[in-house]
């Protein structure tokens, strides 16, 4: 599906239980992606997300089981509770340093996620985010969070909830390159920083 440029939000449940849709054109005229707006689209291999939308709803993408690779844009400032939850074939997702908030359950029953990366951006953490992420390893998390005044409480929360699977890192996010850090994240020494 290409949606139309006269399109400026997708709203509430538009998409939700289109079974056979299988990939998605969200062209640069949308700002937001509604609650639910793709919910159990159970086909969906291929999202194509514009550098224009600022908010991921709650439940956008939940249980689009076939979904495998996700790259947030830029734009995107805040992920709603349980967005990209039950997506159980989802192997890889770049969030960008423009990430404020990331709602509780986010990523919850991604059981085939095995690294990320949470960026210096992030100020609100929610709760269980990663549970049920049997496959996940390693979550790259940035040091210098835990030492800024006024910081959401919810990062420290976190920081104790996987506490298990944190690598800490002291470079802002910027400073690897994307596909990188993901691809080589089980030896970090692999990655090569640059300037983005």
């Amino acid at each position: 599906i290409i949606i139309p440029n006269s399109v400026t939000e997708i709203g509430n449940s538009a998409f939700s239980g289109c079974r056979s849709l299988t990939n998605i054109i969200i062209p640069d005229s949308v700002t937001e992606i509604g609650n639910s707006a793709f919910y159990g689209c159970e086909l969906l291999t291929s999202i194509i997300i514009a550098n224009s939308v600022t908010f991921i709803g709650e439940q956008a993408f939940e249980d689009c089981s076939s979904l495998r690779n996700l790259i947030i844009p830029d734009s995107v400032k805040g992920i709603g509770s349980r967005a990209f939850g039950g997506c159980s074939s989802l192997e890889s997702v770049i969030i960008p340093d423009s990430i404020k908030v990331i709602g509780k359950e986010t990523f919850i029953s991604c059981s085939s996620l095995k690294n990320i990366n949470i960026p210096d951006s992030v100020t609100s953490i929610g709760e269980k985010i990663f549970e049920n992420c049997s496959s996940l390893k390693t979550i790259y998390f940035p040091k210098s969070l835990m030492n800024v005044s006024g910081v959401n409480n919810s990062i420290k929360k976190f920081s104790n909830e996987y506490r298990d699977k944190i690598h800490y890192y002291d470079l802002p996010v910027r400073f690897f390159k994307k596909i990188s850090y993901l691809k080589n994240a089980p030896n970090r020494s692999e990655e090569h920083t640059s300037e983005l």
